[in-house]
This record gives C-alpha cells, structure tokens and sequence, in this order.
C-alpha cells in the first residue's frame, strides 16, 4: 500500500520477479518493471519530489546476473533514477531509508556499502580503516543520523554511527551479540519505544577463558553504554558485588531460548517489562520477570513468577500478564493497575486453552485485550475479548497527573541529544483510567550545546584524559572527499556534533570543537583499477568498462582512456564522468584499454587486453560423398564469417562420424582436418561443431560408405603449374570445375566423382569413383571410359579462357580391382596402370649378394626406428588433443572428452591415410564432389 496515497498498491510475483501497479485497490493491474527483485519501496515523503515514485532492485536475468539501483514513476515507470554511477550492487542490498539510500557492492577483497543523501549522488561508506565489514544491519535512520551495525572479516560484530550524510561512521559498542550467516545479519539491540535515543543491547564479555553475554544501555543513542544497575537490595543474589547488574533477554534469547521478548509501548514510553537475571552476565537458563518504570534507569523484580506475555494498555494505566508456554493449559489472565507493582487474578473461560497470544483491541488506548488460543481436546480454537472497564471504573483526573522527563537523573537540565523532553503521566497507583483521548507529550525545549553533544569524529577516538585524537590508521589522503580544488572544506579538529542531537549555542560555537576552513586536497591517484565483465568479446560488441580509484583525488584529476583497435583517446575530467565507458570493437585480435590517471600531484595507470574474435556464422564442410570400408576418409571444415573475417581465435572442433556407440562422447581437436575409418557400409550423418569464446556453429551432412572405391590419380598437362596459386580458393575451385567436367564428359552422375587436389607440384588429383547404387556405368566401365578418353586426348578444360586450356595427359590407378585395358593403336600420350608397371630386369654381378646383405638390414632398423617414433607421437598428440576436451564446458557442460592412456585409437587421429598427402604448410588438401549443394543443402551447413 502507497504510504499516503489512497488505491495505490503495489504488486509481486515470486516466480516471474515482475513488478505490478494498481490505483484503484487491486481491481486493475498493469506491468511496472520486469525483472525486478523483491526490494521495493514507495516514494518517501517529503524526500522523493514524486509520491508515485517506486524504488527498486533491477536484475539483469538474460545477461550477467548484476543488480543495479533503478527508480521510477508509476504508472509508466518514467526513469527517475537519481544516481546510476553506483553501477553494479550486491542482490537483495537496496535499503530505502528516510533521506538515504543504500546499496552494497561486493568484491574479492571488499565488501562496500554506498549511500545517497537527499536523494543524491552514491558516496562510499566509510568505517574504521583497521577493521573490514562485510555485511551490515541497518537498524534506524531517525534523527539525521544512521545507527547501523557491521559484521567484519575480523570475527567481530560493530555498532556505529553516522555523520548526518550517512558517511562516515564511529564505532559505537563492539562486539555486539548477534545471528550472523553470509549475507545476513540480525544484532541482539532493543529500542525502547517513545524515548528518543534509548537503547538496549547485549554485548560478548570474555573472563578468562569463557566468553558470557552482558546487557548494557545507553541513553544517548549508543554515545555511551553502561550496566543496568540493581537496587542495593538485590545484590546480595551476585558473587561479587562491584559486578553485579541486570541482564536482560532480547531478540536472540527470543529466537533460540524461546524467552519473551522485551515490552514497550510508545504512548507508555516509561513503562518497561522484560524477562532477565541479575548477575555477572546473562543466565540463559533463568528468565524472571522485571519492570522499570522510568524507561530502564531503574529496575525491580515483579511478584510474578514464570514467563509472560505482556500487555500494556490505556497509556500505561493497566497491565496484563499471560502465561508465555503455549504447550501449558490455562484460563487465567493477571491485571495491574499500578505499573505491576501489584497484580490480580482473572478466570477468561472455563475450559482452559493453550494461548497462542493476547492483543490489544484495538490499540492501547482502550481497557480491552484479545486472547486467542487452542483448546485442551485441540479440536477447536477460542477467541476471548476481556474489557478490564469495570475493574478501573473512574477516570482519571488533573490531579491525578505528574510530569516525568526521561533525562531526569541523567543530565543535568534534563538534556538528552540536545533536547529536555516532558512527558505528562498517571500517578501509580491512582487507580483511574486514561480513556482513548488523552494525550500526554509536552513540547520539547532545546538546550545549550555541552561537551556530552559532541563525539570523536571518524578516524580520532577517545584518550585516556578524554580528548579526541588521532587513530593510528587514519589516513586522510584515503578518504574521497568530493572535493573540488580551489574550493573548501571542513577539516575536522577531532570532534564533531551528534548528528541526532538538537542542542543550539554553547560550545557549538567553540573554537575547540568548530571545524577549520580548508583547501580542498590534490592527493595523486593511487589504485586504478578497469575492469569489465568480460575479456574475451565478440567483434562488434559494445563492451562496458568500469573504472575505480582506491585512493587520491577524483575530481580534480582527468582520466584519459585509449583503445589500441583505432588510436583514438577520450578524455575525462574527474571520476565521476569517467567510471563506465562504452566501447565497440569492430576488428578481431588483441587489443589494450589502457587509462592514464593524472593531476598536479601525481599519476595512475592501468590496462587491460580485450580479446576480440570473429562470431563464427557457419561451418562449411569440405567432405567426400562416399567412403570406403576399412580404409581412412579425410574430412575438412572451413569456418565462415560476415565480412569476410578470419580471425576466431582458439577455435575447436567437435566430430560425431555417426557410427560411434551409443553414449559415447564426441571427437574433439583443434584442427580443421580429421580422418575416421568406417567398418560397416550405410549411410552415416557426420556432424562437426565450431567452438570458440563468443560463438558456436552445428553442421551436419550424410556420407555413404561402401566396400569398394576406386582411387584414379590425374596427371595434367605443365602448364597447369603456371596457373595454380596452390591456395585453397585455387584448389577448390579447381577441383570444382574438374568434377563437374568428368561427369560431362564420362556420362556419369556428378555424386559418384570427388576430386581431391594436394597442395605440391606438380600439380596432381585424385578422383574416387564411387559405387553405382541408382543403375549407370559401373566402376569398371567409368575407369575404361575414363582412360578412352584420356588416350584419345578428350579430357581437357579452360579455367577461365581458352588460352588457359589444361588437358589430362594420362591416368593410373592407385586403388580398385580393375582389369587393365590397353588401346588398339598407341596413344599419343602414355598411360600406365599399376597391373603394368614391373620392376626392371638387370644383370646380377658377385658384388650384389654383399650389398643386399648390408643394406637390407639397415633399412629394416631404420624403418623400425622411424615406425616407433611416428607411434609415440601420434599417441602422444592424440591425448594432447583429448585433453583439450576439457574446454567445451565453455558451451558444453555434458560433453567432455575423457582420456585414457592406455587405450587411444591411434587411427582416429592420423591425419591422412593411403595416399592421401597432407601439404607441408598444414594447408590440407580439398576433396570436392562434383555434386553441388542444393539451396536447402546449404541452409543445413549454414
């Protein structure tokens, strides 16, 4: 519900973290924020200029995870966001406070809380620079002051407080009881409730080797903290005397003992009742009931024996009392109408119920409390209305009245945080009633500014003789002070005013306590720091850097920020105008942001290299048709990307060849080229996966394998070697053009010829033959034809003219069962086969014998040696490669490669079979079937 505002409801759902609007209760709702965390708040009055604005915690769930601070103006959700160079904070960290705003910003090495005051810019927290907090429990921001509790990396739980900006803190009590688990935390402190700046906490003592929990309070909002003291009476129940106090149970003792925690009522602001022990420390196990009737100066034990629920009523002039067991049976409520000195018994109901609580009904203003409960047999629920009118039967007169200040024997003049407050209250035991209409609180008068106003400003603490001085780790150049050169400021003598506190006058005016007039300080920067969130980026990205200064001036020092991809620079005076800065790179490789801080007393720098990488928009596969059982097919991808730009980066790649078992994981390398052996003839879909940092491309295409393919090598004409360039375009396209004219010329389906080029001269080409499946020439008759052609010089082609006319001077067959043919007439070009080549027959001589006994077995060891060489590093390189499987948990998580040592394939990773060349520049050669994709063909590589 909008705090002042009638109809204006806001609303949530957990599982979408959509944020909704209503202005007429609920009957209409419209979208305000999507992605929105459960941290919203209506606009604050008199601070926000908009009542409709809504404060809220933005979650970006698409990209990174961040939150950020973002504020708007419902219905519309109009940005008003006051300050967004906070950039990045902490999930579930926005606090919407009265005049501040909160955030946190986490780290490695920092947990940092940020604040705006009035609404403006984000400036860092600062505490104790000696101590490192980590979390933090806000626990009021009344007052212009923020009383604020830090868990630190050092085992310890801290109360401050605040300068009036919410700025900077001073510790207030150390080592406060608290529930601490990463990323919450809850202090054991109470507020008595009507009483400016009264507190109550509990607090870690260590005697000796045990470390007991204290109860202190303090009247000034944490100035000073001092034992509750007990009447002279009642220390007789502590061991020794001089450390005898009460101890009372709070919010910690409510959550894990289950004790009942502390009643106070503002419009009976001195009336408290609380369970405790008197003692050394806190007794866990002993909880009597107590009261004090001067908002907690002084204390006694009430004649009630157990633990209760209280209940304070007609402003104080009545109390009752429940038994606090909800597992215990009763039907009896006790009632005091003199502030619990003395009590009554009253019988609510028949049956006794197990109470589960009591309510005043429907404030305390009235007589009237509710007990709700559980009936004995636990079939049914109760709900008794008790009107305690006919026990307190007259009201109340002006005589029946006194005044009562909360300073009163603590101060003098009855001044606390400035001020000497007067409340009017009913004699003890008067016995009459308020009625709902009476009001008591007098105006407060301010007073004269005293030595007990003022406290040790951040980075001085108290001395021996009570002086303010200087902490051993303060260092003022640490400290942002947002300060302009040439300008002023404040610069602190060691003191500074309570930020709560109301005083006028006196010492306020104090040479001892008035700050000095001071230049603004030019400190060097010390700290530069850029940062983004991601350093490897895809060329195009628009990448988001965040600049940060750990120490020195920010405004007065200019910042000059250079991109090595285009050797510009942009400059920036102050932080402020430089902490994010937005860059687009449109070229790949490795690229330095470096920024270069500086001003008159110094300089910072810092870089960081951003890799940039081509987004890989397809795969194309250059890959046989057919293979054959049995013996090894090389496949080769070549990566595509708009623009025409090569540069991936580390780029690897994942092979399924279609025949794996099922379950088995995928083949993984870095390089372009693979070969596989098949051992059963089908159909089988090959799919190959390019991978590098920013993108990732699936391609996969159907190869038939057979039992038998014919391999016949081409020889050509000389001047093919004047036209090839030997790059892959060349080959490719040539291999191209040389299938497509076969199956013309040979009357042959183009699927059936691929035409794979090596890069070597001269210039050769394999053709494979496949099987005929669909009817046509077999093997045999295309090979016959084949060599026809040849010998009767019918193979021939232009590249691009007819002056670039390559003609295929013969053929042999390096791989097939074909019979030889010989033509009838001799050929004008030799063609050989190899059923025709026979080694050439000479003459023995007595020397040979020798020589073959010699030489044989030198080449057997040296065919030895080099056979166990290649075998250690093909395995060698084969579980190198295995290994490089580990990367694909960049865009594979399921699929890594596991490595074995003792049973690598060796095959599966040579790179070419039988004659099948591998060029010496790593450029492998291109095997092209003359059977071009179809439009939907290369939509599937694509």
């Amino acid at each position: 519900m909008h705090p002042t505002l009638e109809n204006w409801v806001l609303g949530y759902t957990i599982m979408s973290f959509k944020l909704y609007v209503s202005s007429d209760l609920g009957k209409t709702w419209t979208v305000l924020k999507e992605d929105v965390a459960m941290q919203i708040y209506w606009a604050v009055e008199g601070e926000d200029e908009n009542p409709l604005t809504v404060h809220m915690e933005y979650q970006n769930f698409m990209e990174d995870m961040n939150s950020e601070y973002l504020s708007c103006i419902a219905p519309t959700c109009i940005d008003n966001t006051p300050d967004k160079s906070v950039g990045h904070i902490d999930f579930n960290s926005l606090k919407v406070l009265n005049e501040y705003i909160f955030v946190q910003k986490s780290s490695y090495i920092s947990h940092d809380l940020y604040v705006s005051y009035k609404r403006g810019p984000f400036r860092k927290a600062y505490f104790p620079l000696n101590v490192h907090p980590q979390d933090f429990d806000i626990i009021e921001t009344s007052d212009n002051q923020v009383f604020i509790a830090a868990d630190h990396k050092e085992n310890m739980v801290t109360l401050y407080l605040s300068d009036v900006t919410g700025q900077f803190y001073v510790p207030s009590l150390e080592r406060v009881v608290s529930d601490v688990v990463p990323g919450y935390l809850e202090v054991d402190i109470y507020k008595v409730k009507g009483v400016k700046g009264r507190y109550i906490a509990n607090h870690y003592w260590t005697v000796g080797n045990a470390t007991v929990m204290k109860t202190l309070i303090s009247y000034d909002k944490g100035g000073k903290w001092v034992p509750i003291e007990v009447s002279k009476d009642q220390k007789y129940r502590c061991v020794d005397p001089n450390f005898c106090s009460l101890h009372l149970h709070l919010t910690y003792s409510n959550e894990y003992y289950t004790t009942p925690v502390i009643e106070t009522e503002e419009g009976a602001p001195w009336l408290i009742f609380a369970h405790g022990s008197i003692g050394d420390c806190l007794n866990p196990d002993q909880a009597e009931l107590f009261v004090s009737r001067d908002a907690g100066l002084t204390w006694s034990k009430t004649s009630l024996e157990g633990q209760f629920r209280m209940n304070i009523i007609d402003h104080g002039g009545a109390v009752t009392a429940i038994q606090y067991s909800n597992k215990v049976l009763t039907n009896t409520i006790h009632f005091s109408s003199d502030e619990g000195e003395t009590w009554q018994k009253h019988k609510f109901a028949d049956k006794e119920i197990y109470v589960d609580g009591i309510l005043n009904s429907p404030d305390i203003r009235t007589l009237v409390v509710s007990v709700f409960g559980r009936l004995g047999d636990e079939t049914g629920k109760l709900m008794v209305k008790l009107d305690f009118s006919q026990v307190l039967t007259r009201q109340c007169t002006q005589m029946d009245y006194r005044d009562w200040s909360p300073g009163a024997n603590i101060s003098q003049d009855n001044c606390i945080l400035g001020e000497a407050v007067t409340f009017e209250r009913r004699n003890q035991h008067s016995g009459c009633y308020n009625g709902p209409d009476y009001a008591r609180k007098k105006p407060a008068s301010s007073c004269l500014c005293r030595p007990a106003d003022f406290e040790c400003d951040y980075g001085y603490e108290k001395s021996l003789s009570g002086d303010c001085s200087l902490t051993n780790w303060y260092n003022h150049s640490n400290i942002n002070w947002h300060c302009k050169e040439g300008e002023l400021y404040n610069k602190t003598k060691g003191y500074r005013l309570i930020a709560s506190d109301k005083c006028t006058g006196g010492l306020s005016t104090s040479d001892m306590y008035k700050p000095i007039p001071t230049p603004c300080p030019v400190a060097a920067p010390r700290g530069l720091v850029l940062s983004t969130s991601k350093t490897t980026v895809a060329m195009g990205t628009t990448v988001t850097f965040t600049l940060t200064q750990r120490s020195g001036s920010k405004l007065g020092t200019t910042y000059t920020w250079s991109f090595s991809d285009n050797g510009r620079h942009e400059v920036d005076t102050s932080l402020a105008n430089g902490t994010r800065k937005y860059h687009q790179f449109n070229k790949a490789g490795y690229f330095n942001v470096t920024v270069v801080a500086m001003n008159s007393n110094g300089s910072a720098i810092c870089r960081l290299m951003i890799s940039v990488e081509a987004n890989i928009t397809a795969v194309l596969a250059l890959a046989p048709w057919g293979a054959e059982v049995g013996r090894l097919t090389q496949f080769n991808v070549t990566l595509c990307c708009s623009g025409n730009q090569t540069d991936f980066g580390p780029t690897h790649f994942v092979w399924r060849y279609g025949d794996e078992p099922k379950g088995s994981h995928p083949y993984l390398t870095w390089g372009t080229t693979v070969s596989h052996r098949y051992n059963k003839t089908g159909q089988y879909n090959v799919t190959i996966q390019a991978v590098n940092s920013v993108s990732s491309v699936l391609t996969t295409y159907p190869i038939s394998v057979y039992n038998n393919v014919t391999i016949v090598r081409l020889h050509f004409t000389p001047n093919i070697d004047h036209f090839s360039t030997g790059s892959f375009d060349w080959r490719y396209t040539t291999s191209q053009l040389i299938c497509l004219k076969l199956s013309e010329l040979l009357f042959v389906q183009s699927n059936r010829l691929m035409v794979s080029i090596p890069q070597i001269r001269p210039t050769i080409a394999d053709l494979t033959i496949l099987p005929n499946d669909h009817g046509g020439l077999t093997v045999e008759q295309v090979v016959k034809e084949l060599q026809h052609k040849v010998s009767s010089s019918q193979i021939h082609f232009e590249l691009i003219t007819a002056d670039d006319a390559i003609s295929v001077r013969n053929v042999e067959i390096i791989k097939g069962n074909i019979t030889s043919w010989v033509p009838t007439s001799p050929p004008t070009v030799q063609v050989s086969t190899l059923s025709r080549v026979h080694p050439t027959e000479t003459t023995s001589t007595a020397s040979v014998p020798v020589a073959v006994y010699i030489i044989v077995p030198l080449i057997v060891i040296a065919v030895g040696t080099l056979v166990a060489v290649l075998i250690v590093y093909v395995k060698r390189k084969h579980k190198q490669d295995a290994r490089y499987s580990l990367i694909m948990n960049r865009h594979q998580g399921a699929t890594v490669l596991d490595v074995d040592d003792d049973d690598d394939d060796d095959e599966d990773f040579m790179g070419g079979g039988e004659n099948i060349f591998e060029s010496p520049d790593g450029d492998n050669n291109i095997m092209i079937s003359s059977d071009l994709p179809s439009e939907n063909q290369w939509a599937a590589f694509w």
